[in-house]
């Protein structure tokens, strides 16, 4: 259902893109602690900056580096914290 919502909003996406963004989007939602979840609107935006950013590439997406913007997916700066100690594998 997700990836039908992204492609219906970006549909020129790359797969591969598509699918990683929504499974950090996934992962980050089950982090311990994690107050207010990250909803869909949150993971649009995401997306769409990541899409704007010409310095992004996907291989960021992984466990080797720290995630970018990821402020846009949380409103509050305790999550944020809490998800920027989060290393994830998914590219």
């Amino acid at each position: 259902m997700m990836r039908q919502i992204v492609h219906a909003h970006f549909p020129d996406l790359p797969e591969k893109l598509a699918q990683a963004t929504i499974t950090v989007f996934y992962r980050l939602r089950e982090v311990p602690g994690i107050e207010k979840k990250p909803a869909t609107r949150e993971l649009l935006h995401w997306i769409r900056a990541l899409s704007a950013d010409a310095d992004f590439n996907i291989s960021q997406l992984s466990s080797r580096s720290a995630l970018p913007l990821l402020g846009l997916l949380f409103k509050k700066s305790d999550d944020l914290a809490r998800a920027q100690q989060v290393r994830l594998d998914v590219v």
